[in-house]
């Protein structure tokens, strides 16, 4: 579901046209080039571009909300998230609810191993609100949900049973900070019909294995333990 939003950011910050647009700030080339469709295309609701020296350049978003337009982060997290990587991946609070952020490093086509000096840094998100867990849910065939970050994160819990499994994941801020919790509940009637079987073939065994042994026990006595006493 996330796959377009990595995308975008990989795609776009790799890219002459935006190292260009960064160093003329041509305002007009970035109205037409980060536009509202490439916001729908990407499955994506806000981009940030910034300059090398951490200013603003050029933002939009389609949630009709002046705050987006400022920053998603504050100023002193970009050396923290690109000190040793090109990349970052992290959530943030958001008047709307809670937003997933990727971010990278801009630089010119041909250094695919990003290895040159930043030339300016890419951000987009995607807002998980209602209508995109219910997408994930309906993808996962499972219920997804949203909460508070707890003490203890429960693991991977598994009731064959009822054919239920539940499980929770971490979202972080971009200080790595426990921001919330995501957890997913799934049932799958499957694992219910495969117990079920299960449990009607181990029944079926213990009585062919009883069948058995009394028609062992029966040929044993006719066959042995009555000839011998006649004898």
């Amino acid at each position: 579901k996330g796959k377009s939003l990595e995308t975008l950011v990989y795609d776009y910050t790799r890219w002459d046209d935006m190292v260009d647009f960064i160093a003329s700030e041509d305002k007009i080339w970035g109205e037409q080039a980060i536009n509202m469709r490439i916001l729908f295309n990407f499955n994506t609701n806000a981009i940030w571009i910034y300059k090398p020296d951490l200013s603003l350049l050029y933002s939009i978003n389609n949630l009709g909300y002046d705050e987006f337009k400022e920053r998603p982060l504050p100023q002193e997290a970009f050396n923290k998230l690109f000190m040793q990587k090109r990349f970052c991946h992290f959530f943030i609070d958001t008047p709307k609810g809670l937003m997933e952020i990727r971010g990278a490093t801009v630089h010119p086509t041909a250094d695919t191993e990003r290895k040159t000096l930043p030339r300016g840094y890419f951000f987009a998100g995607c807002l998980w609100d209602k209508d995109y867990i219910r997408e994930l849910s309906t993808l996962t065939k499972s219920t997804i949900s949203i909460a508070p970050v707890i003490e203890k994160v429960p693991s991977i819990s598994v009731q064959p049973e009822s054919g239920l499994i539940t499980f929770s994941k971490i979202l972080n801020s971009w200080d790595n900070r426990p921001l919330r919790c995501l957890n997913v509940w799934s049932e799958y009637t499957s694992i219910k019909d495969f117990i079920r079987i299960s449990k009607v073939i181990f029944s079926m065994l213990c009585a062919f294995a009883a069948l058995i042994l009394i028609l062992l026990s029966i040929s044993f006595t006719y066959w042995v333990n009555r000839p011998l006493g006649l004898i």
